[in-house]
């Protein structure tokens, strides 16, 4: 298994995204930190039946953010039901549901999620779309119970990349600018880990 993603949720614990480097699973490891350890105290796998996608090997939970007990998961396997889209997974209180967030591109996967939580359990959700030639910030409101979300293109990375870096990690700052950190390895390391910061429009 390769870890793809993870979130704090507070209180010392942890969500973090998995997938299948060999085989086609994907999932959340829930965790504590206990000194100067992370522990994994339970697990929770998630089947191509729930998500309504065949996995596919390698594109699991590649985004991943949360608040106590509430926890949304973004599957890189992508559906196709006229228009791509990407399996948003919430569990909250251990109650799993699936929403589709439509995605904005013909080839474009969802690598980073950030998210912030209100207390009627709304979230507004930033999310990285990237492929190659697309590098899109993304943003939502996602209402609790949603089954559709259809979002807008925050800001379009690919202008100042050019396909230069391959986009993974992403954190909306606190005066709305974005950090975000690329992937150096695929086949090979390329290059240098790097930590963008870019100024909303």
């Amino acid at each position: 298994l390769d870890t793809e993603s993870i979130t704090y949720l507070g209180d010392s614990k942890f969500a973090i995204g998995y997938e299948g480097a060999h085989t086609a699973v994907a999932g959340i490891y829930f965790a504590k930190l206990d000194h100067d350890r992370v522990v994994v105290t339970s697990q929770r796998e998630l089947a191509s039946a729930e998500l309504g996608v065949d996995l596919i090997v390698n594109r699991g939970v590649e985004g991943i953010c949360g608040h106590g007990d509430d926890v949304l998961a973004a599957i890189e396997t992508v559906g196709n039901d006229g228009s791509r889209w990407a399996p948003l997974v919430r569990l909250r209180d251990g109650a799993l549901s699936v929403a589709k967030l439509r995605l904005t591109s013909d080839v474009g996967k969802i690598a980073a999620l950030a998210c912030s939580f209100a207390p009627d359990g709304t979230v507004d959700l930033h999310a990285i779309e990237r492929h190659y030639q697309v590098s899109r910030i993304l943003h939502a409101t996602v209402p609790l119970g949603a089954s559709e979300v259809v979002p807008t293109v925050d800001l379009d990375m690919e202008p100042v990349l050019h396909d230069s870096l391959n986009v993974e990690g992403l954190v909306v700052l606190p005066d709305g600018r974005y950090e975000a950190i690329n992937d150096n390895q695929g086949r090979n390391v390329s290059g240098p880990t790097e930590l963008l910061m870019f100024h909303p429009r």
